[in-house]
């Protein structure tokens, strides 16, 4: 459960107390916001989600803030900026911090090993904090289930779940590979506990909330959310949607314990981009992906996924990306951060039953400057829509293909398709003597794959989309 996706120098600008609230203003045009309303409003109807909220972090601020649907069905409640929803994994950066902030402050180092606070642990020896929060220590998933077992509904402390898997056998040498686990963000949040003397919620609200004026951010590790926050739904087989089963108090906690608004889970991507929390050596744990035993990129760090240029390109568009998503029973939720950019996206739902990513990736296409590559395809795909093209992009073999007949075809073919809502790079590969790209287009009717070759002299050979499978 608790799932996530497949996930810089600065000083201190001030001391945390004194940190001002976020501005809200930042240039974003109408275009782009009815863009934005037309196609989260597309995306409601077409999955049968109840609500969701986004926040868009545009040059260093919030630029946009808006809820669409209802946070709640019967009786309808109508989901607003100021609603609240579970995070669940997009958590773990914040479990992270306290930990950091502890670091900070010399009452644990990232790389102590375990068995200084839990020695019966197994593997305590041989594994360090560092490889809790970036899932290469091998301890055994808590929670594998994608629904709430009979012991997941009772409740239990966080303490008492990290005994009982930490003293489970290892699921492969640590440092050996990376596989996500909640568990060990639960024996990491007992550590942190532990040092600190104090609750997980104390640590976040002292050293982060407080800090970034994060005020609706609040524990959501027992009783559902109430009052007018977002309920949490779910469907089974394409039904109708329903109320969501809660957890029991303790199963969320370290891993996916909190709910806050859209806006307040983006001060905190401000603080990330801004470095402007915590200290050097803290943002460059977040910004610094592990390295495995054998030198792999494992594209993950300290609660955060990290990418960059074409790892996982659909994620970060060839930028350096810093992502956290989470989803569990009734909601998903994704945070995106592009931080030389001063960008970021947040979007949390209220149905489990969605896909974290889409409403992120519709935003970006409306906001995210297109590398050239991109750019370019872009531009053909618009020339298909109108039934015609730039003649100089293409070798004299596609040009022959690529008759006035074709290109009436595409024309019909992508206006029954509707207008494009994401555009991502799928794959790009040597193939014989040229290069091969695999683009995926969402649209509003549909999905398309382009797959294009394009030959060493820069001239495209053949560009050729169809309906995916």
């Amino acid at each position: 459960m608790l799932r996530t996706s497949a996930m810089v120098a600065a000083t201190l600008v001030a001391i945390a107390s004194a940190l001002p609230p976020v501005a809200a203003a930042a240039p974003i045009t109408i275009p782009q916001k009815l863009a934005i309303d037309e196609s989260i409003r597309e995306w409601l109807a077409q999955t049968g989600a109840p609500s969701v909220s986004i926040a868009v972090v545009n040059d260093g601020r919030i630029a946009y803030a808006k809820a669409y649907g209802s946070a709640r069905l019967h009786p309808a409640v109508r989901a607003t900026p100021n609603t609240r929803y579970v995070l669940y994994s997009a958590t773990k950066q914040f479990t992270a911090a306290a930990v950091l902030l502890l670091q900070q402050e010399g009452k644990l180092r990232l790389d102590d090993k375990i068995s200084r606070y839990f020695p019966d642990f197994t593997g305590a020896d041989q594994i360090t904090i560092r490889q809790l929060l970036n899932h290469t220590a091998g301890y055994h998933e808590m929670w594998p289930e994608d629904f709430v077992t009979i012991q997941k509904s009772r409740p239990m402390r966080i303490l008492d779940i990290a005994k009982e898997w930490g003293k489970q056998p290892l699921d492969f040498t640590p440092g050996s590979k990376w596989v996500y686990s909640n568990t060990n963000f639960m024996i990491a949040g007992a550590i942190a506990e532990k040092v600190s003397g104090k609750s997980l919620l104390t640590l976040w609200q002292e050293g982060v909330f407080q800090p970034l004026h994060m005020d609706s951010a609040i524990e959501s590790d027992g009783p559902p959310l109430g009052g007018n926050d977002a309920a949490g739904y779910t469907q089974y087989a394409g039904s109708s949607s329903g109320l969501a089963t809660n957890p029991g108090a303790g199963w969320k906690s370290a891993a996916g314990g909190l709910a806050m608004t859209a806006s307040d889970l983006a001060k905190w991507d401000i603080s990330l981009m801004n470095r402007s929390l915590l200290d050097q050596q803290s943002y460059d744990a977040f910004y610094t992906s592990v390295k495995l035993n054998d030198g792999r990129d494992a594209n993950y760090s300290v609660g955060l996924g990290v990418f960059n240029d074409l790892q996982h390109f659909d994620l970060g568009h060839g930028r350096l990306t810093l992502e956290h998503g989470g989803g569990g029973p009734g909601y998903v939720s994704e945070s995106r951060v592009w931080p030389n950019d001063k960008f970021a996206i947040v979007a949390l739902n209220n149905s489990d039953w969605t896909n974290r990513d889409d409403v992120v990736d519709r935003v970006a296409y409306v906001m995210l400057p297109p590398g050239d590559e991109e750019k370019r395809a872009r531009a053909i795909v618009e020339g298909f829509r109108l039934g015609k093209i730039d003649r100089t992009l293409f070798t004299d073999d596609a040009n022959f293909y690529l008759n006035s007949e074709v290109l009436k075809a595409q024309k019909t073919g992508l206006a029954q398709m509707g207008p494009t809502r994401t555009f991502d790079l799928q794959s790009e590969s040597p193939h014989r003597d040229r290069q091969r790209r695999v683009w995926k287009i969402v649209t509003a009717h549909g999905v398309l794959d382009a797959v294009e070759f394009d030959l060493p002299n820069g001239k495209i050979q053949e560009f050729m989309i169809s309906k995916a499978q």
